[in-house]
């Protein structure tokens, strides 16, 4: 019986509802006085959702000597709800297709505006790198370390993968440390490489896209991403300043 339940919601019957289409079902013919007693619900909301259930076209009802009985028509009937979910979804489907253009818009507006978030934890940090990939712009980075690598292991492996099959080119500031491990094989293809001393340590890894600024604090496990075409530019320029000085 849950299992029916369990499928009965799926197809649009509440759980009052379900109740009394199947206790019909399971017994005949009842009058209002025998479906109280056995759900224990009050008379007046058992004749709403009986009610409901005659519209639903699951439910009869049928009078003798002046009383009027109720029960469950022929399970059949329940495919016509599942039908009628079918076409409204249909519906919906193609109604959200026209709107969606307009939804799109809204959000694009939303994000040509300056805006900051943070992300927290190394699932929050990942929207950073798919954003990136997202964008598909050509970007520079600085500040690295080699902590990405370190931290994500298979993910950074996937994401270098997924960024070779975009062809996108990047250029990156290594410190000086990493000068005999980088560039990975993986990296080799579209990435652009400089070193800077390794007293020219950085506690961040900044990645600058497109209008967008990332910063990664790889110790505390913090991203914020900045949506400003002011920012970006005085972060590039703060790039190309770096370039000069790398070798």
């Amino acid at each position: 019986m849950k299992s029916n339940i369990s499928f009965l919601e799926n197809v649009g019957l509440k759980k009052n509802q379900q109740q009394i289409y199947l206790i019909l079902l399971q017994f005949g013919e009842l009058k209002v006085s025998d479906i109280v007693s056995k759900i224990g619900l009050q008379r007046s909301y058992i004749y709403d959702l009986l009610n409901e259930l005659i519209e639903k076209g699951v439910i009869y009802t049928s009078i003798k000597n002046k009383v009027t009985f109720y029960g469950a028509d022929n399970p059949d009937k329940i495919l016509n709800l599942i039908v009628a979910q079918k076409k409204g979804l249909e519906r919906n489907e193609d109604q959200y297709k026209k709107i969606l253009p307009d939804l799109l818009a809204i959000q694009r507006k939303a994000i040509e505006k300056e805006n900051a978030q943070m992300f927290f934890g190394k699932e929050g940090i990942k929207n950073i790198f798919e954003d990136i990939l997202k964008t598909n712009k050509e970007f520079v980075n600085f500040g690295v370390e080699g902590q990405f690598l370190t931290n994500f292991k298979s993910y950074a492996l996937n994401w270098h993968t997924r960024l070779n099959n975009q062809k996108l080119k990047y250029k990156l500031i290594y410190n000086a440390s990493l000068k005999n491990r980088r560039p990975l094989d993986i990296q080799k293809k579209y990435v652009v490489i400089k070193f800077l001393p390794e007293k020219y340590s950085f506690p961040a890894t900044i990645y600058v896209y497109g209008n967008k600024t990332a910063i990664v604090i790889w110790e505390s496990n913090i991203a914020i991403l900045i949506n400003s075409v002011a920012t970006a530019k005085t972060f590039y320029n703060y790039f190309d300043m770096l370039w000069q000085i790398a070798k």
